[in-house]
């Protein structure tokens, strides 16, 4: 999942993949059969996403401004 996110970010380039990976970790929280709490498996899924996510757009922002005018 953490590659897919930073794919996501790095391809879409947009801010609203954060929330797509936030929808994402939410339903994997409440699909799942977990020893854990629901509400703990998908938030942690969810930051877990959005932080990949987030870490691909801004190497996406880092590489638009390197690019040579």
């Amino acid at each position: 999942m953490v590659g897919v996110g930073f794919l996501l970010g790095l391809i879409v380039g947009r801010w609203w993949a954060v929330a797509a990976a936030v929808v994402f970790g939410i339903y994997v929280g409440v699909a799942s059969d977990v020893d854990i709490s629901p509400w703990l498996y998908g938030f942690l899924t969810a930051a877990i996403g959005a932080g990949a996510v987030i870490s691909g757009l801004f190497l996406r922002k880092l590489l638009e401004h390197a690019k040579p005018s």
